[in-house]
């Protein structure tokens, strides 16, 4: 399926991949059991890295704002930042417990504060430091922000976690 509304609406600087590295500090707190949704589309290899975790998650070329999520109990990924505040308004929406790796610097923007202030978000703030992928797989030298997982509907012990 085209992904034809990401194409027209996302930054060309949208397009990076999760390392592994990043998908491992998430995957310590989601059950096994979970049906992860990651519908996030760059090329793909997300979905290998899933599955060097053991996971064997839902990842097609989608449209975010209009797939049918009917089928997954976590929504996990890397969204466009360009849109972030859209993407953001609409996981709240579907109303499904969901992580999300941002750029930390991301939640004191006013326009997302405006949309986080009245939900009961959590934060696990990563501690590592590396490139993320191209659409064709090549690595970056390093990231431009320190990123942390936003999440909502995690119910985990602290809001705000340092590893």
């Amino acid at each position: 399926m085209s992904n034809t509304f990401w194409r027209n609406t996302k930054s060309s600087t949208d397009d990076w991949q999760t390392p592994i590295q990043y998908l491992k500090i998430i995957d310590l707190y989601i059950d096994k059991e979970k049906r992860i949704n990651d519908p996030w589309w760059c090329s793909g290899l997300v979905k290998e890295k899933w599955k060097e975790l053991g996971r064997d998650i839902i990842h097609e070329p989608t449209d975010f704002f209009t797939d049918d999520y009917d089928t997954t109990d976590i929504i996990v990924g890397n969204p466009p930042f360009s849109i972030l505040a859209d993407v953001l308004v609409k996981l709240f929406e579907i109303g499904k417990p969901f992580a999300i790796l941002i750029p930390i610097g991301k939640i004191a923007q006013i326009k997302i504060q405006k949309i986080l202030r009245n939900h009961n978000i959590q934060l696990i703030v990563a501690n590592c430091y590396t490139g993320f992928y191209t659409s064709n797989g090549k690595p970056s030298r390093c990231p431009t922000s320190y990123y942390s997982w936003l999440v909502y509907k995690f119910n985990l012990e602290k809001d705000l976690i340092f590893l």
